[in-house]
Parts: C-alpha cells; structure tokens; sequence
C-alpha cells in the first residue's frame, strides 16, 4: 500500500511538472518565439533541428512548423529546413512512441488505472485519432504515448508519421509560397 501511495506521489509529482511547464510555455509563447528566431538566425539548420526537436517531444502549444517558418523568413535553403525539420519531427516522434506510457507506468505498477483511463480513448479513437491528432492542432505528443501503447510501429509511421509529414510539407511549402509571392 505505502509502495502504490509513493509511485502516485511520483506520478501526480511528474504530471504536475510537466503541466506547469506547459503553462509557462503557454504563457511565454511571443517570448519564446522570439528567442527561436535569434538562435536559428545564429546557428541556422543546427537550431531548426533542436528547436523541432523540442517542440514535438515536450508537450506544449508550439508547432514544429514554427522553427521552419522561422527559417523559411531568414531564408535559409528550403530543401535543408524541410530535412532538418522531418528529421528532428520523426526523432522525437519515434522516442515519445517508445518511451509511451506504457513503459512510464507499466513499470510504476500504475497499469491497471492508466490502462482503463487511455484504453477507452484509443479503442474509440484509434489509427484515425492518431490521424487528426497528426494533421491537427491537437496536441502531438499524448498520441504518441497513447499510440506507442496499442499502435504497431507500422501502423503509427502510416497512420501518425506521415500525415504529420504530410501537413509540415504544406505548411512550409504554404509559406514559402507566400513569402516568394509578397516578396518578404
């Protein structure tokens, strides 16, 4: 008993962490912006990537698009934003899938509570919430974790990674459009 009451402590310690950084990002996205804007300036395609990096495996309001945008107005090479974009996108992507909350709490003896808790959610959801979840601005990161949960590897990369691909494409093709049309 005293074993389950320190592993809630800990996992109530750690959501509470994470939910409190999400609020100070929240609150300090113009900031923050800001502050991408003079790193990628400064270290181009290095900051592009830790930045995207960054974005998608902590969970809080900031695209990946964002890094990229960035970039595609100080007009670095488009080919080398879109690579170091995907590729910082499907890294952090890939790590929340395997480090998914099946790992953080099967391991804290919390599985029965969490399972009933997200197993509703991707049995009424599943491949397709992934999907919209990919392609929307709904937060990334808990699909992840949800989907490296139930999700086959092959199933997350078709039904999660490459709309995600899909939408960061036609954003930043989007973008680039518009700035090369208004001349920006």
């Amino acid at each position: 008993m005293k074993k389950r009451i320190k592993i809630n402590f800990k996992v109530a310690s750690f959501s509470i962490l994470i939910f409190i950084l999400a609020i100070i990002i929240y609150l300090n996205q113009d900031y923050l912006k800001v502050l991408m804007q003079s790193y990628i300036h400064e270290f181009e395609f290095l900051a592009i990537f830790i930045l995207v990096f960054l974005t998608e495996i902590l969970f809080q309001p900031i695209g990946p698009e964002v890094p990229a945008l960035i970039g595609i107005f100080l007009k670095l090479n488009l080919m080398g934003i879109i690579g170091v974009t995907l590729f910082g996108s499907y890294l952090a992507s890939l790590l929340n899938y395997f480090l998914s909350y099946g790992v953080a709490f099967k391991k804290s003896g919390e599985k029965e509570y969490h399972e009933k808790k997200y197993k509703r959610l991707i049995r009424q959801y599943g491949k397709w919430g992934v999907t919209v979840a990919s392609l929307t601005p709904v937060p990334w990161v808990p699909f992840c974790w949800f989907a490296g949960s139930k999700l086959k590897l092959k199933d997350f990369i078709a039904y999660g990674l490459f709309p995600r691909t899909l939408r960061i494409l036609i954003v930043i093709f989007g973008a680039d459009y518009v700035f090369r049309f208004f001349g920006l």
